[in-house]
């Protein structure tokens, strides 16, 4: 009959079995070691030190650069403008002195041309131009500026029937030059109608300056479309060879 042999390894020494863990005994697991555990306040503590020490380094690496920045500024500076502010102030100085001494061509050469030029000196007349159809012309003066002319005018119509002075838009002046000034007309009567039996009297405004090379002017009612009959209602009256004086 076979005999039961036990397998365990320990029947060869004749010695009890024992358990694989322990010497003889069974573990349990408070007989475990026990792993070390970090503090973690510890911890926390040299990680903010560590960052506080990085934000400094960075910090003192970007004012580094900003003081290289501001270096680099001034030399460039420096470079494009080596007189400094001292430029400016010596053309401040000459201008200040072109100021007080009146001499403004060398600033604005035509601040001279504007007022070069000169102007008529303002005109005291009595001329008087009688029409067929009975009309009268009194032109008492006339003043100059430099874009217009206002001459001094009155009309008296001796006929029967109403008269225009500026039919056609065509009152003008013109000088002995050929040159030609318009008239601006008046907006509450722009044909300028005179009534039988009245007067228009008042200051006739002609546009643009008279040149200084000019001598006389010629002052003419509907130009273009009045007439000399004794019948017309459009007279054609011209003032010549009104004298320029003064200039």
């Amino acid at each position: 009959m076979p005999t039961l042999q036990n397998r365990n390894n320990n029947d060869k020494t004749g010695e009890a079995p024992k358990n694989r863990f322990t010497n003889g005994q069974i573990a349990t697991h408070d007989s475990y070691p026990k792993p070390k555990s970090d503090n973690p306040t510890r911890k926390g503590y040299g990680t903010f030190i560590v960052g506080l020490a990085i934000s400094a380094l960075l910090g003192l690496g970007l004012g580094y650069l900003y003081f290289l920045y501001q270096q680099n500024q001034a030399a460039t500076g420096q470079a494009l403008n080596p007189l400094g502010d001292n430029t400016s102030q010596s053309t401040d100085a000459a201008t200040d002195d072109l100021e007080n001494s009146g001499d403004l061509t060398a600033i604005n050469p035509s601040a001279a041309q504007t007022t070069a030029t000169p102007l008529p000196a303002p005109q005291s007349l009595n001329l008087q131009v009688n029409h067929p159809n009975g009309s009268v012309m009194q032109l008492r003066g006339i003043t100059f500026a430099e874009d217009s002319s206002t001459v001094e005018l009155a009309v008296t119509n001796n006929s029967r029937n109403p008269i225009k002075l500026n039919d056609n838009q065509d009152m003008v002046l013109r000088d002995d030059l050929g040159n030609q000034y318009n008239l601006v007309p008046a907006p509450e009567n722009p044909e300028l109608v005179v009534q039988p039996g009245t007067t228009l009297d008042g200051e006739f405004v002609f546009l643009g300056q008279i040149p200084p090379s000019a001598s006389s002017l010629t002052l003419t009612t509907n130009d273009r479309s009045g007439g000399n009959q004794a019948n017309t209602s459009n007279p054609k009256i011209v003032t010549a060879n009104i004298p320029l004086q003064g200039q």
